[in-house]
């Protein structure tokens, strides 16, 4: 059984292994400019999440939508003109009675009128 085989780091080595002192403190200083570049950027990151957390917390929230009001369950009574013609349609889409009804409130719009004939109530 072989031994698993270490695995590899995340990062890259940096910098290659220093032979002197001088390398290595020149080293330590390059490693020491990249942690003060990358506090930079983070600095820089905070204060723009900051002003993008501002801007969010000050300005005018979305309205939500709203739900439909629900179509109350009562026919019109009476008589209405509808296209050009004067009628009780309540009472005329419900007495064609069955299948017919369904057609009667499409071809005269009648939902909101008649919305107990034409099965269009909010519960």
């Amino acid at each position: 059984v072989s031994s698993p085989t270490p695995s590899s780091p995340p990062f890259p080595n940096p910098v290659p292994t220093p032979s002197s002192t001088c390398e290595i403190k020149s080293q330590i200083d390059n490693i020491e400019t990249k942690v003060e570049n990358v506090e930079n950027e983070m600095r820089e990151m905070k204060n723009t999440l900051q002003v993008i957390l501002n801007i969010l917390q000050t300005s005018t929230p979305v309205p939500s939508q709203s739900t439909p009001a629900p179509v109350p369950c009562t026919d019109r009574n009476g008589s209405w003109e509808n296209k050009g013609t004067m009628r009780s349609w309540c009472s005329w889409a419900r007495k064609s009675g069955g299948i017919y009804i369904t057609g009667r409130c499409k071809a005269r719009n009648l939902y909101e009128d008649c919305p107990k004939t034409c099965l269009v109530c909010n519960p």
